[in-house]
């Protein structure tokens, strides 16, 4: 087995400073850290390195400077500088840096969210993002080259799944429940829940969709170390979603376990006032969204460290369908989804891949009371 050695280097695009490279890095201090599950659909990816370096000239990077991680001219990471300070005493700058989804979590669209309910209450979740793109983010700044096409494969999905039920929007749910305190991401999170996807920004800087359950097993036989928990998460068989001012809407059957998946923060249905269009939504969420089937939600809680040298050939990315090798006798492999994913080194990447969770993600009797 060959170790593969890269080369890390931090560029700027735009020109705002010189290229950093891995000989300015202080050793293996890298930490890239990705997830689709950290809260709910959301999706958050931050990446923070420590360069030893005389090309910066002052203490402080600028926040918002756009930077690329490259690994031997492999893109690991794309984003904006959140923060970078020198250590006191020591040439070293730490560095942290996030993501487009990051960036859209502090963009507040309250106002025209407001507005959306009031002039276009009965539009459809589509619809929503459409507007969103169009007034708030824009195609060209993380969609684009591909954003069309990806607005398109949604819209497709949408349409054989039958999602065409207008929300039933109202501004005055807007603006009591969540009193000017929306963002873009908040937006996207619940569309994506509506629809039993998980929204994530690629290496490179595009916004990609998934579903989960329709993801083909890795086989994975080599790793450096693995944890698992005892039990594997109970299937889904019931859901209840808040709408018009903390009513429950409910579908499913509770079975013995009575695992229930339950969503109170979900914006799109929260503002929604018409009880038999939130029922279609909720039923989309476990037929169509494929909440309720087996490959969806049952799984087994693990963290593997593994290293490059032992991924060759495997294309894991967030999501990613993974049946483990275990080496026991008694358990010869476990299977599990990569909701988290941790990239540390500079020239010897090591990687943790990983998946919390519940053996029952909420009781239903504690639900509804």
């Amino acid at each position: 087995m060959a170790i593969i050695y890269r080369e890390l280097e931090i560029r700027f695009p735009n020109g705002d400073y010189q290229t950093i490279t891995g000989s300015n890095i202080l050793s293996e201090s890298m930490t890239l850290t990705r997830s689709i599950c950290d809260d709910g659909y959301s999706d958050q990816t931050r990446h923070i390195l420590h360069p030893r370096n005389d090309l910066i000239p002052s203490d402080d990077l600028i926040p918002d400077i756009y930077l690329t991680a490259n690994c031997s001219e492999r893109i690991v990471f794309t984003g904006y500088v959140d923060s970078a300070k020198r250590q006191k005493q020591r040439e070293i700058i730490n560095i942290t840096a996030y993501d487009d989804l990051y960036r859209l979590g502090s963009r507040n669209v309250s106002e025209w969210f407001s507005s959306l309910a009031q002039h276009d209450p009965n539009l459809y979740v589509m619809s929503v993002i459409e507007r969103l793109f169009d007034a708030q983010i824009g195609y060209d700044e993380i969609f684009e080259p591909d954003g069309m096409q990806w607005i398109l494969r949604w819209q497709k999905s949408l349409e054989n799944n039958n999602y065409t039920q207008p929300l039933a929007l109202s501004q005055t749910l807007v603006e009591n429940i969540y009193k000017g305190n929306i963002t873009a991401l908040d937006i996207l999170r619940s569309a994506n829940e509506l629809m039993g996807l998980f929204g994530y920004i690629t290496a490179d800087g595009r916004y990609t969709t998934m579903s989960i359950a329709e993801n083909t097993p890795i086989e994975i036989d080599r790793w450096i170390t693995l944890d698992f928990e005892e039990y594997v998460t109970a299937q889904i068989d019931i859901t209840v979603f808040t709408y018009n001012d903390m009513q429950k809407c409910t579908f499913g059957r509770p079975t013995q376990t009575k695992n229930c998946y339950y969503s109170e923060d979900n914006i799109l249905t929260n503002c929604s006032t018409n009880t038999d269009k939130v029922k279609v939504l909720v039923n989309n969420v476990m037929n169509n969204g494929k909440l309720g089937r087996k490959e969806f939600y049952q799984y087994r809680p693990f963290k593997m460290k593994t290293a490059e040298e032992l991924l060759v050939g495997k294309n894991i990315v967030l999501g990613s369908r993974l049946q483990i090798s275990t080496n026991y006798g008694d358990l010869p492999y476990i299977e599990s989804f990569v909701f988290q994913e941790k990239i540390t080194g500079i020239h010897h990447l090591q990687y943790e891949f990983s998946a919390q969770g519940n053996q029952i993600l909420e009781s239903y009797d504690n639900i509804r009371g």
